[in-house]
């Protein structure tokens, strides 16, 4: 039992450090834990981790990408509604 709690544990509290580091991308000590957490996870590769390489700076930049709202994150569908 002890395995399978485990197994979701570890990425669930993965995810939940993410949505933290949402809203505090300056926390040097989260972002340590995040990657501590997926390190240790057994699914590392789980929908909580993301690519360490892909976010390698001092603070959390996933913030920084567009987000699915945005027209700079589908190119595509703005053009096709005349949005630039």
């Amino acid at each position: 039992m002890r395995d399978v709690t485990e197994r979701y544990a570890l990425p669930f509290a993965a995810w939940e450090m993410r949505l933290f580091l949402d809203t505090h991308p300056r926390d040097r000590r989260a972002i340590a834990a995040y990657w501590q957490l997926c390190s240790q996870s057994p699914c590392s590769g789980s929908y909580a981790c993301l690519p360490q390489k892909e976010y390698s700076c001092d603070r959390w930049c996933w913030v920084d990408d567009p987000w699915p709202w945005e027209a700079a994150a589908n190119p595509s569908a703005a053009c096709a509604k005349g949005v630039q």
